[in-house]
């Protein structure tokens, strides 16, 4: 846990509409960590639901806090004379014709885009792609379901990634409605094949039973024959 201390930090709409999405026993402690763990760095213990959507908003809490520590750490280098490598304000600009005296404007908000590449590029990266992915509550499971007309177990759904830390195998998973459909899909191929054998089964055993009947009518038949 950081020991600095932080004066703001960015609550965003996304995390505003899964709290809108649970009730209200479920979401004021859930505001409450976010707060204290936007400010102070402090984690949480949460438990069932809040625990699941306040495992995807600490992603991008965390990454805002990581951004504002190394924020703090170059401005020690501003107080010591020198700029830290890599900052751009030890580059050098020389203004082109028709421009007289540049002005630039630091960023001084420590939640920076996430789509601006940690190198310095303008792509995207991994880490920003997986930062977006949110899980989604119980409900928003439950209607998709029922919207595409699933007979899938959402709670279950809900639990098995819960469990393994939101994973499609041993990458993060980015997409929870494509995850709903490939478990659709699963369903549908194990089904019916177990019914069919069941089909198949049935008319066998029958049969059997039938011919088992034939054959001891028979021998009673004999030996009742002096």
């Amino acid at each position: 846990m950081s020991k600095l201390e932080r004066e703001s930090f960015v609550f965003y709409k996304s995390f505003f509409d899964q709290l809108e999405a649970l009730s209200a026993e479920d979401a004021f402690p859930l505001y409450r960590a976010i707060a204290r763990y936007g400010l102070l760095h402090e984690e949480p213990d949460l438990k069932g639901i809040q625990k699941v959507v306040f495992i995807g908003v600490r992603a991008q809490l965390e990454a805002n806090w990581k951004r504002w520590e190394n924020g703090c750490k170059g401005s020690d280098f501003g107080h010591k004379g020198g700029a830290p490598k890599g900052n751009r304000n030890a580059r050098k600009t020389t203004p082109k014709q028709g421009q007289n005296n540049p002005k630039t404007t630091p960023n001084e908000n420590d939640n920076v885009n996430e789509n601006v590449n940690e190198k310095g590029g303008t792509g995207e990266t991994d880490v920003s792609r997986q930062q977006r992915f949110t899980p989604p509550a119980l409900e928003e499971v439950q209607r998709y379901v029922g919207e595409k007309g699933y007979r899938i177990d959402a709670q279950r759904f809900i639990d098995y990634y819960a469990s393994n830390g939101w994973k499609v195998g041993k990458n993060p998973m980015r997409d929870w409605k494509a995850a709903v459909r490939n478990w659709q899909r699963r369903e549908n191929t194990q089904s019916p094949i177990a019914e069919s054998q069941k089909g198949e089964m049935q008319p066998k055993f029958f049969k059997f039973v039938q011919q088992s009947e034939k054959d001891t009518h028979s021998l009673r038949k004999s030996l009742k024959q002096p």
